[in-house]
């Protein structure tokens, strides 16, 4: 019985005949694993200046992330080395060098929590001789660039400042700021107490009586028994008409 011819894409055929187009096997005659790879190999070449340019914007930027870790490191090992020079003079009594010290580490090395520790320390020795607003204005500009876990004590010494120059307002306005920043609940409370005992002395009583009543209804709070007693102050005061 004679063979049927087969319709290819290129026209009838002998299923027996060999299949040329073009000086080359038709696809009707190549195994289906040799046309996957000719396929592979072809979208491959096609591709290889995409790819190639793709796989070196990505190695760009490792490296450039590489980088800037390693010289964020080196910049806080150097602020580190330099903090521990200006604690040196710091704690030894030695005011004038500590100055100088604290002072390079906040210039050179500004945003680094290095940078913060400086800016405390002079501040204590700012607040110390009694130059109040010396010491806000440089805890101020050390918090505008410092790590989260420093934001805290930093508003807290600035309330301090503001305290002990007797600007109340400005002082509580500084400890609600730290009680925010803070990370704990114990550290938040203490940070609030601060601003209600500024509010008190200020006679601003019933801002006052808003913070302890709230520290005073919190049973874990470390601050409640003193809430209930500046409660029984306000309390007792006389009402001014």
């Amino acid at each position: 019985m004679a063979e049927l011819p087969s319709r290819t894409p290129y026209g009838y055929f002998s299923q027996s005949q060999e299949i040329t187009y073009m000086g080359t096997s038709s696809p009707a005659s190549r195994p289906d694993s040799e046309w996957d790879a000719e396929a592979l190999k072809d979208w491959v070449s096609s591709r290889s200046r995409p790819l190639m340019i793709g796989a070196a914007v990505v190695l760009v930027a490792v490296a450039a992330v590489a980088f800037s870790r390693s010289s964020a490191q080196r910049k806080n090992s150097r602020a580190e080395a330099a903090l521990m020079t200006g604690q040196s003079a710091f704690y030894s009594g030695n005011t004038a060098q500590a100055k100088t010290d604290l002072g390079s580490v906040i210039s050179r090395y500004g945003g680094t929590a290095s940078s913060s520790q400086a800016a405390m320390l002079l501040a204590q020795i700012h607040y110390s001789e009694g130059k109040h607003e010396e010491g806000i204005k440089l805890l101020t500009d050390a918090a505008k660039s410092a790590p989260g876990p420093f934001r805290a004590g930093l508003a807290e010494m600035i309330g301090s400042g503001y305290a002990d120059s007797k600007r109340y307002a400005e002082a509580a306005e500084q400890y609600t700021k730290a009680s925010e920043f803070a990370e704990f609940p114990a550290d938040k409370d203490i940070h609030l107490a601060d601003a209600a005992r500024v509010l008190l002395a200020s006679g601003k009583d019933a801002e006052a009586r808003k913070i302890w009543e709230r520290l005073a209804s919190n049973p874990e709070s470390v601050v409640q028994n003193e809430a209930k007693v500046r409660l029984g102050e306000i309390d007792a005061r006389p009402v001014v008409p």
